[in-house]
């Protein structure tokens, strides 16, 4: 797949989502603070699906190992969150749950809910996006996907009936879950800025 920065912050016309920066502006931060073997993993990670899957063994295998010496993280205040977020591109919903379950913030209950939805425990998942309250990455992603997300709560709904092949696209939604991943990981590289 295309690196970070491409892969989101995209409007549905096609044009850059933010006012006054590139995608590549917006995402130079992350860059700066991930160790550049992560940000090849990450760039080089499959879409997740809505559910579970896919599994990401070689980000897997930099979590268990080198994540703390090498991301350059262990004293960000956001590491606990950015390990959790990276379990979910792994694909293993138990590590980030382990982590997200214990992270108090509003931003640690829209995590809970993100992995959740992608567990498919869809009113736990409104729960916890309930508890976290308006979060600084649905606006961008209003306007990155108009069409598509309202809000947390209501774009579980949409994966709902995606899984149950009710409506929508599902591949649809998978791009505005990559936003989601994206702007996510923005926001808590972003938190101590």
């Amino acid at each position: 797949m295309p690196p970070l920065e491409t892969r989101s912050l995209q409007s549905e016309s096609g044009s850059p989502a933010t006012t006054g920066q590139t995608r590549t502006d917006r995402y130079q931060v992350v860059r700066e603070h991930l160790a550049p073997g992560l940000i090849r993993l990450i760039d080089s990670a499959e879409m997740p699906d809505l559910d579970e899957g896919p599994r990401n063994p070689a980000l897997a295998d930099y979590l268990f190992k080198d994540f703390q010496s090498s991301a350059g993280l262990s004293s960000h205040p956001s590491a606990e969150l950015i390990l959790s977020h990276l379990w979910l591109l792994a694909g293993d919903l138990d590590h980030s749950h382990e982590i997200s379950q214990r992270i108090g913030s509003a931003d640690g209950s829209f995590l809970h809910g993100v992995m959740h939805r992608r567990e498919g425990d869809f009113g736990n998942a409104k729960y916890w996006f309930r508890r976290s309250g308006a979060h600084p990455v649905e606006p961008i992603l209003r306007e990155i996907h108009p069409d598509v997300y309202a809000d947390a709560p209501t774009f579980v709904d949409a994966c709902g009936q995606a899984v149950r092949g009710e409506d929508l696209s599902k591949e649809t939604l998978k791009h505005v879950q990559w936003s989601e991943w994206c702007e996510l990981l923005l926001h808590f590289v972003n938190v101590s800025r």
